[in-house]
């Protein structure tokens, strides 16, 4: 749960700094999801039942995935 909420921060942070363009927050985002993706061995096709199992951590993924701008 801790390493989740330090996830979300630094995802937090990346959108809110102002010094970098879009192009690079969306591929530094997109790098932090890929770390969750290999850490908690998130589907690469999501399925329900998986997040139903693993609530908190594809609301945490899904919010970064939300955060780029595409």
């Amino acid at each position: 749960m801790k390493k989740l909420l330090q996830l979300f921060e630094k995802a937090v942070m990346i959108e809110a700094d102002a010094n970098v363009s879009q192009d690079q927050k969306n591929l530094r985002l997109s790098q932090l999801m890929t770390a969750m993706e290999r850490e908690y061995k998130i589907p690469i096709f999501m399925n329900e039942k998986w997040m139903a199992e693993n609530p908190r951590i594809y609301g945490v993924y899904k919010e970064i995935s939300d955060m780029r701008k595409l």
